[in-house]
């Protein structure tokens, strides 16, 4: 349909009118007399409203999907929804499952408190048999271990005062209180050990105290037996002691070297 724009108005009108029917009802109102226009001159007119519409609309979208994008974030925080971070099997899995009901064996959710928890971990704490023993010097006991992972490591807190192998089986050395802990490589149990007196008589060690510079040497020696001597010393730092009881100042200090033979440690 052709159009004309009126030169008085400026206003669009069909052709079929040979005068603009805006000005004409204008002139009616001013005279009491409105008139009635077609419907189709109302849908010319507002065609250009129509389209300022649409443009707004698509300005709005395109502006809202930004915003949505660059706040995504956010926006998911705020409505309770964690997305998956990374990819494949790795990452935080979203917590809005698509099947209700049903859970995912790699679910992982930080706001969970068992979170991130070791899935190899045991269910159950590594337990002890004992968690206090009274030994007299030379004298042994056996610990066993329960629960956990089933796989043990045992360890002495003082293997001058007692002992523990890797099956659980404590020796008495010499006086004192030690600490045998056992673990599973996740949890640990402690039996609080208390060795009383020493082990036979009759061992002396040929120096109980002794001055010697730095870089000397002096050999320690335990008479009254034919055994194997096990030799150790408190501080390296100040002096060491080799496998056959022989001590070598390192720097200025005092420190204490051990001998342990028969169930026995002399100082």
């Amino acid at each position: 349909m052709e159009m004309k724009k009126c030169e008085t108005c400026g206003e669009l009108y069909s052709s079929t009118y040979r005068t603009c029917p805006f000005c004409q009802e204008e002139e009616a109102m001013r005279r009491g007399k409105p008139m009635h226009r077609r419907a189709s001159d109302f849908r010319n007119r507002r065609g250009h409203h129509s389209a300022g519409v649409l443009l707004l609309v698509v300005c709005l979208v395109i502006v809202g999907g930004g915003a949505m994008w660059l706040f995504r974030d956010n926006l998911a925080g705020l409505l309770g929804i964690r997305e998956t971070i990374g990819s494949g099997d790795e990452g935080i899995s979203s917590s809005v499952d698509p099947d209700a009901g049903s859970t995912s064996g790699n679910y992982e959710d930080p706001y969970d408190p068992s979170y991130n928890v070791d899935a190899t971990a045991p269910e159950t704490s590594v337990t002890i048999s004992e968690t206090q023993l009274s030994l007299s010097a030379g004298g042994t006991a056996q610990l066993s271990a329960g629960e956990g992972s089933g796989t043990y490591t045992w360890s002495s807190s003082n293997p001058e005062i007692a002992t523990v192998d890797e099956s659980g089986a404590v020796t008495a050395v010499a006086g004192g209180a030690v600490t045998i802990t056992v673990s599973d490589g996740y949890t640990t149990a402690q039996c609080a050990v208390q060795v009383a007196g020493t082990a036979g008589t009759g061992l002396t060690i040929n120096r109980e105290d002794f001055t010697q510079g730095v870089g000397e040497s002096w050999t320690l020696e335990i008479e009254g037996t034919s055994s194997p001597v096990t030799w150790s010393i408190e501080d390296s730092s100040i002096a060491t002691i080799d496998a056959n009881g022989t001590v070598t100042g390192v720097s200025s200090g005092v420190t204490t070297a051990y001998g342990t033979v028969d169930g026995q440690t002399l100082e």
